[in-house]
């Protein structure tokens, strides 16, 4: 990577890209002063506007971060990700698959969604089976989060992929 470009961070969506661009700017966070380019493309329904995305991508040896709905535009993402060795980041998808599982149905993967079904805004702050009125909130231990670096983070493992 030359040193003088800083790295190009794409974000991809179906929809309008909010979803992405608040994910990465979360994880930015822990990267101070880190140089980047982050570039926002909304609305890619298109397994050829995916390609044209990917190969940007592979050009300035960035990475893309998506949130992809439709099973077209995921998979052609998957492969031309694929295709040209471009690390990319499923944001939604992990989401979707516990959510089909829990739910015994698969998704309606209709784009734009995100914006015509809200959360009442006294809810979208509070962590999950915790009221406001909650005084304490137990942290488990690094043991028992099953801590497998220094840092903390581990990936979780489907049982089918161990």
């Amino acid at each position: 990577m030359n040193a003088e470009r800083p790295p190009t961070l794409f974000v991809v969506s179906d929809g309008r890209g909010e979803t992405g661009a608040a994910v990465l700017q979360a994880a930015l966070v822990q990267f101070r002063d880190q140089r980047h380019t982050i570039v926002r493309k909304a609305n890619v329904r298109t397994a050829a506007r995916i390609e044209e995305i990917v190969a940007a991508a592979a050009g300035t040896h960035g990475i893309v971060l998506y949130t992809l709905v439709a099973d077209e535009t995921r998979r052609a993402m998957q492969e031309a990700a694929a295709r040209r060795a471009v690390p990319v980041v499923d944001v939604l998808g992990p989401v979707l698959s516990a959510l089909h599982d829990l739910f015994k149905r698969a998704p309606e993967a209709e784009p734009g969604r995100c914006r015509v079904t809200t959360i009442p805004p006294e809810r979208t702050c509070e962590p999950l089976g915790l009221s406001r009125s909650s005084a304490a909130v137990s942290q488990p231990s690094a043991a028992s989060r099953g801590r497998s670096s220094a840092s903390g983070w581990r990936p979780r493992v489907r049982p089918s992929e161990r």
